[in-house]
């Protein structure tokens, strides 16, 4: 598999491999983002050989030889140690091959709540062999926990490869050096709101007595999971149950409803609200991205602006769908500490 290096730095020699271990649990690929965590440092494969972390500088200095290697058979600039590798979150993954030779490397960068796959490399001798996907398969679970975007910088022969593992671009071309990149982020599948997945969020309802519409929803089941007080002023919550999550604002207009879509006053159905955090590695880029896949239309109804949602820290983008029904966009920028939020009283 392609790689392509971000910094022209010198080359490093290799060193001889460290001892082979196999492991008794099998590795088994995994491509939604509910990913279970691997219970083993180690990841066998049949035709890959084994992938599992360097641990020491001794097994670093093989990665670059690796990287290096790939560096050297595309015409690209060498690599030396960054201050990325010294970062307590950059996990380093080393491959494998049945005979215990080197066969590749990669690793996990942390970029605030997003997690980037860097350097995913394969020696051409192993290429074709399952190699790079099992580094890609063992990288996507150990980034499950992040709470904002999996995603790659992928050369244009390195797109077909990731968009079968489950990527998508975003955004457009840009240059990393001397080589034209594109973002690609992981994909996933509806899910569940309480997971934490891409999907929807909540639907929004507009109701005239938050207390009485509690009690009713109570009794189908449904339990508060954050209060908090809109930027109007009006009292708020979000609810869960039944498989969904339900967000309540109270009337407070003093005429039994809220203003809704062209200021008519008006209780109920408000709007759909998608949590995109996982989807993209910021809001504004996610909306350019659906516009052109909707031929340059979209009717946005408010630019991505950030603003506080009960415990955390949102950015927030309107759109209005061919009914000009309103859609929200929200990405969850960073979880507002427990000492900072604002005591609910109600």
């Amino acid at each position: 598999m392609a790689f392509v290096p971000s910094l022209p730095l010198p080359t490093l020699s290799s060193s001889s491999a460290a001892p082979f271990r196999s492991s008794k649990r099998p590795f088994k690929p995994v491509h939604t983002r509910v990913i279970r965590a691997s219970r083993s440092e180690s990841s066998p494969t049949e035709s890959a050989g084994q992938v599992r972390r360097a641990k020491n500088p001794k097994e670093l200095h093989l990665l670059y030889a690796v990287w290096n290697a790939v560096a050297s058979d595309e015409g690209l600039p060498s690599l030396a140690p960054d201050e990325l590798d010294a970062a307590s979150s950059t996990v380093h993954l080393i491959a494998r091959a049945p005979d215990r030779s080197v066969s590749g490397a990669a690793r996990l960068v942390r970029t605030g709540q997003n997690a980037r796959l860097d350097r995913v490399a394969v020696l051409p001798k192993w290429r074709g062999k399952g190699v790079g996907r099992a580094l890609v398969d063992r990288l996507l679970v150990l980034a499950a926990p992040v709470e904002g975007a999996i995603y790659v910088n992928a050369t244009r022969g390195e797109m077909g490869f990731f968009s079968i593992l489950g990527f998508e671009t975003l955004g457009n071309e840009f240059i990393d050096g001397i080589v034209q990149m594109r973002t690609m982020v992981y994909r996933t599948p509806v899910c569940a709101p309480a997971s934490g997945c891409v999907g929807l969020h909540h639907t929004s309802v507009r109701v005239s007595d938050i207390e009485r519409s509690l009690a009713f929803y109570g009794s189908l089941g449904f339990a508060v999971t954050d209060k908090f007080v809109t930027g109007g002023g009006q009292r708020a919550c979000y609810v869960e149950g039944l498989g969904t999550r339900l967000e309540f604002v109270e009337a407070n207009d003093g005429h039994g409803g809220l203003s809704g879509l062209q200021g008519v006053p008006h209780t109920g159905f408000d709007r759909l609200v998608f949590d995109v955090t996982k989807a993209c590695t910021d809001l504004e880029t996610f909306l350019q991205h659906l516009e052109r896949r909707n031929g340059g239309m979209m009717n946005v109804a408010a630019q991505p602006a950030k603003q506080v949602a009960g415990s955390h820290v949102v950015s927030v983008a309107s759109v209005y769908d061919p009914d000009a029904l309103p859609i929200d966009f929200i990405r969850r920028e960073a979880q507002v500490p427990s000492e900072l939020r604002t005591k609910v009283d109600w």
